[in-house]
């Protein structure tokens, strides 16, 4: 529904900006249904059509399209931004629907709108953006014209062919020269043939095995749920070095876990309070109010992780809109939120101005504990404020400094939406710290570990703090070191400092005038950390934005050599793998949520998760009550032996082990049902992840994976390299086969040498099957030390081209040599126009051109370390085998309609080469036959007899291409 001087329906597609639409929930009428399909995904959902601000009334939208944050988001009207000025789109989000979102629940009413509510009910948003100038018009135009930055680039394609087109000049000249020579050369078919020289050296067929290639990739990867909006950045994955990772949602689970609170009590800080539900009201109101939570329908609760972790742990529900109610002091109490200030990623706080039951106003806020400290009144901050939360903090656990303010009596509910955030957020009274956890998803670590020992190298940047980052990035293996030597940049970017306070003595200068002294620290075993704000006063000289060229070159410098960078705002995020970009690493950047989309974008490979808590919780939650289970079992077996042992002590040991593991698993509920109720469960989960559309995962990103732990950056990396190398090996073979194809059509034409329409066919339909067998070949399951080759225009590869052209050439040679004797001069078919005829000479070439074909494509698969090894690659192996056995059929003459087919002529006898030289009247065969007038290719011939010197023609050429090639080029190209 759209307001134009009145209320109508009209297509979306007819939206401008300045019109006022209707935001409704799907199926508003029958609520309680369709809340519950629309959180699961089954009903159609009602798409936000256009960008617009929330005028009136709330809407609830959930974003993963855009952002990957399954999270629902809540989106307040207008009046509750406060304040003045031009509205910006990314400290304004709060208040903004974008184009592409779907409307999950709605509430009208409220705002500062004229425009009368419409009939439907729903919420009014002012359309300011519409078509490719919203979000998601934007992610799709980059989506449809994202330039090719592909494995090999463009640069390199266009110099191998120039190579190439080099040496067909040289080919062509020498037939143009030859040709010139002969005055009854039809100059026209001179011409063309000279065309066909430079044409078939520019491989035509290189786009379409390039294609075949990234597409056989494509299709691998999405039989492995992973999903790609830009094919070329497969081979880019190859080449990544540096992997990056978000921290909440991507190496941890998004579900929180509450610990507990720190409270206030004489001025000190308590011991960490467990149960929420008992501390005091006034620390219970701001658990409980500060929050931007909302229930839909049905009761279900949307909104984040941990605010939501939070309010259950205080005991305390949502009854409605804006009201939460639970036991307090003197019985049944509840609140109302009036005003919220949404959490801003800036400024990481966020407050709420709440109304108790007795009417009385007051601010709650709560925010990262270093930022909120300079909000609260200094006499109400106890002096171990800074200990306490970084002793957390270096324990892996998310802090929150909870601060309360009683607001004046002449402030109302009114009269707060008109007050600046500044001046209700002042003064605050420090109440305490709530402790949650983010328990480590499953693989996070193997995974790491896996990167690492490849040669990658791992990075985490998150928006948490500092302390808490690296002790989670010290559990999965991203800083190898102990606190002692993680170092820390303070003071401003001053200084680098140990995180670990036994140590003060660690303590470094930074000297931006040297900045080599950075890669010095990490040689001498130190890991450096980077928050936001030091990061900026880094940049704080160059006065320019993140992304601009100065601040660029100042943090290229910087940015590789630190492992962690922690409270880092989405724009820095996006810096830092910008400067990484401009530093020449190649970058893979994973993460799951709204502060990742920039960094996604920006990153070479950018992944995005699932990001789904529940589902998280039901898999762990499964496979540690199988792994408890099994223990368990395991126990039970040694307390049978210790009784048949007759063993007391061993007995009760057993005993007591098995009853504590069992304690834990009533906890777990893994008793009930055994294995098979686990294993049920864990089915469950896998399902629940398939029903997730894919629509809840970033599109910003160019991959996508439908699952929520990070080995799909594994998974990606090793289908990477295997596309790399298989691009590699086709830019090889067709340099080769091109090569070949040129002496073949010039200097060999001029002897006579010509190939048949059924020849051709054949061995084009040969070449088309192995460079599709080759496209298949899979990625081993292991990364590997070794990094492939980055470019076909490499020295190894290079020399590797030309050395397999020179062997091909050398017996091409022989070949040619050995069959000029046995072709009759007076074969018409021997002169350059002529028809083709098949000759002994044609015949050989032929098959000798077949052999090469097939020897360039067993020659250059690399196979491990980043490919299955040839032996393993079924297809491409037998089909090998098979030709080489109809070549030695062939050559052979065992089974003579093969040859016919392929319009081989029958290859002569030795005495052959006398008739035809005596039908030319050159010499009689005595003088012929004198040992001293052959050469050694002719005594080769002589003794092995034709059919016997061209197979061993083959079996040279096969040797010495696959020797070389394995033994020299393979290693320095990185093969086995």
């Amino acid at each position: 529904m759209c307001y134009r001087g009145g209320w109508s329906r009209i297509l979306t597609s007819e939206i401008v900006v300045g019109d006022v639409i209707s935001l409704k929930t799907p199926g508003f009428e029958n609520t309680l249904k369709s809340v519950d399909q629309r959180c699961s995904g089954d009903v159609e959902r009602v798409v936000v059509p256009a960008d617009a601000v929330v005028l009136r009334g709330r809407v609830v939208v959930n974003e993963a399209m855009l952002t990957g944050e399954s999270t629902a988001q809540v989106k307040e009207s207008v009046e509750e931004r406060g304040g003045g000025g031009r509205l910006d789109v990314e400290e304004d989000k709060k208040i903004i629907v974008w184009g592409g979102s779907s409307i999950v629940n709605h509430k009208s009413g409220g705002g500062i709108s004229a425009v009368p509510q419409c009939s439907d009910g729903g919420a009014l948003g002012y359309v300011f953006k519409v078509g490719f100038e919203t979000q998601q018009g934007k992610l799709l135009r980059n989506m449809a014209y994202t330039e090719n930055e592909g494995g090999t680039t463009s640069t390199d394609t266009l110099i191998f062919i120039l190579v190439l087109l080099f040496f067909a000049f040289l080919a062509a000249l020498n037939v143009v020269q030859q040709g010139l020579l002969d005055p009854d050369r039809n100059r026209f078919k001179l011409l063309l043939h000279t065309i066909i020289i430079i044409t078939s050296v520019v491989p035509p067929e290189l786009p379409m095995e390039l294609s075949l290639a990234v597409t056989n990739s494509l299709k691998s990867l999405m039989d492995k749920n992973v999903y790609c909006t830009e094919p070329f950045r497969v081979p880019l994955a190859g080449k990544i070095d540096t992997c990056c990772f978000d921290k909440t949602g991507t190496l941890t689970s998004d579900e929180m876990v509450l610990k507990g609170v720190v409270c206030v009590d004489g001025g000190r800080m308590t011991a960490l309070q467990g149960n929420v539900g008992e501390v005091e009201e006034e620390v219970l109101h701001v658990l409980a109010g500060c929050q931007g939570l909302t229930v839909i329908n049905g009761g279900k609760v949307l909104g984040d992780p941990l605010e939501k972790a939070t309010l259950e742990g205080t005991g305390w529900e949502l009854k409605g809109e804006n009201e939460v109610g639970g036991n307090g002091e003197g019985g049944e109490k509840s609140i109302r939120i009036v005003h919220r200030f949404g959490f801003d990623s800036k400024l990481k706080r966020m407050s709420c101005v709440i109304a108790d039951d007795k009417l009385k106003l007051k601010l709650v806020a709560k925010g990262a504990p270093e930022k909120l400290k300079e909000f609260f009144n200094a006499d109400t901050v106890p002096e171990d404020y800074d200990k306490v939360s970084m002793a957390h903090m270096a324990k892996g656990r998310r802090v929150l400094a909870l601060g309360t303010k009683a607001l004046p009596q002449d402030v109302t509910i009114g009269k707060v939406k008109t007050l600046k955030r500044s001046d209700l957020e002042s003064n605050l009274t420090f109440c305490g710290f709530i402790v949650l956890t983010c328990p480590l998803k499953t693989d996070t670590t193997p995974v790491i570990s896996e990167l690492t020992s490849s040669g990658h190298r791992c990075v985490m940047i998150t928006g948490d703090a500092v302390l808490t980052a690296a002790e989670v990035a010290r559990k999965v293996g991203i800083i190898q070191v102990e606190a002692e030597n993680t170092l820390e940049l303070v003071k401003d970017g001053k200084e680098w400092r140990a995180m670990s306070s036994s140590t003060p003595s660690h303590t470094f200068k930074h000297e931006p005038d040297n900045i080599q002294f950075l890669p010095s620290l990490v040689k001498k075993g130190y890991q450096l950390c980077v928050s936001g704000d030091a990061l900026v006063s880094l940049l704080s000289s160059s006065g320019s934005s993140l992304l601009s060229a100065p601040s660029l070159k100042l943090l290229k410098a910087v940015v590789p050599h630190v492992t962690v960078f922690a409270r880092h705002a989405p724009k820095q995020k996006e810096a830092v793998i910008a400067a990484l970009n401009a530093g020449g690493k190649f970058t893979m950047m994973c993460g799951d949520g709204t502060n990742d989309v920039g960094a996604l974008k920006q990153a070479h490979v950018g992944i995005s998760l699932i990001s789904v808590p529940e589902v998280e919780s039901k898999t762990r939650n499964a496979m540690n009550a199988v792994d408890l289970l099994k223990r368990i079992e395991k126990l039970e077996r040694k307390l049978v032996k210790a009784k048949a042992k007759k063993d007391g002590d061993k007995e009760a040991e057993i005993t007591k082990q098995i009853n504590k593991l069992r304690k834990k698993s009533r906890k777990l509920k893994a008793g009930e049902g055994g294995f098979r109720e686990q294993i049920k469960k864990l089915k469950e989960a896998e399902e629940a992840l398939d029903n997730v559309h894919l629509g809840d995962a970033s599109v910003a990103s160019p991959f996508t994976y439908r699952g929520t732990s990070i080995s799909c950056c594994k998974m990606i990396a090793l289908q990477g390299r295997c596309t790399l190398v298989t691009m590699l090996q086709i830019y090889k073979i067709l340099g080769v086969n091109c090569l070949v194809t040129a002496i073949t059509l010039s200097r060999l034409t001029i002897v006579g040498v010509k190939q048949g329409d059924t020849q051709l066919t054949a061995l084009g339909l040969i070449v088309a099957g192995l460079f599709f067998f080759v496209s298949v070949s899979k990625p081993l399951q292991t990364l590997s030390t070794t990094r492939p080759p980055s470019s076909i225009l490499c020295l190894p590869a290079l020399a590797s081209i030309i050395t397999q052209f020179c062997i091909h050439l050398t017996f091409m040679t022989f070949t040619v040599t050995a069959s000029l004797p046995f072709l009759d001069p007076l074969d018409a078919s021997t002169i350059p126009d002529a028809a083709f005829n098949p000759t002994p000479l044609n015949s050989a070439v032929y098959l000798l051109s077949v052999c090469i074909t097939v020897n360039t494509f067993a020659c250059n698969y690399v196979g491990t370390p980043f490919t299955e090894s040839l032996r393993d690659n079924k297809l491409l192996s037998k089909a090998i085998l098979g030709l080489f056995v109809v070549m030695g059929v062939c050559v052979t003459e065992t089974f003579l309609p093969i040859n016919q087919l392929l319009q081989l002529d029958p290859f002569p006898e030795w005495e052959d080469r006398f008739v035809n030289a005596n039908r030319a009247g050159d010499m009689s065969a005595e003088e012929l036959g004198e040992e001293g007038e052959l050469g050694p290719v002719l005594e080769l011939v002589k003794t092995l007899g034709f059919k016997g010197f061209l197979g061993a023609v083959m079996v040279a050429d096969t040797i010495c291409v696959n020797l070389i090639e394995r033994s020299i080029f393979r290693k320095l190209l990185g093969g086995d």
